[in-house]
């Protein structure tokens, strides 16, 4: 009777187990698709917005916009 005790504690240590890592590791797909995101966000922004900074800098350097 005790070695089918200890063989469901076993089971259910796995189980538990199994769960928390599967959680763990749904967090940190969750977090990296995050970043991800976040990334091409930005780099979408820069490119939109890089020309225009870079042409009001060129524009007040040669006094031509004030």
């Amino acid at each position: 009777m005790k070695g089918y005790y200890l063989m469901l504690m076993a089971k259910l240590h796995f189980t538990a187990m199994m769960v928390v890592e599967w959680i763990v590791i749904s967090i940190f797909q969750v977090c990296s698709y995050i970043i991800y995101f976040l990334q091409i966000i930005f780099a979408g922004i820069l490119v939109i917005l890089g020309p225009f900074s870079f042409a009001l800098a060129c524009c007040r350097a040669f006094g031509t916009l004030t």
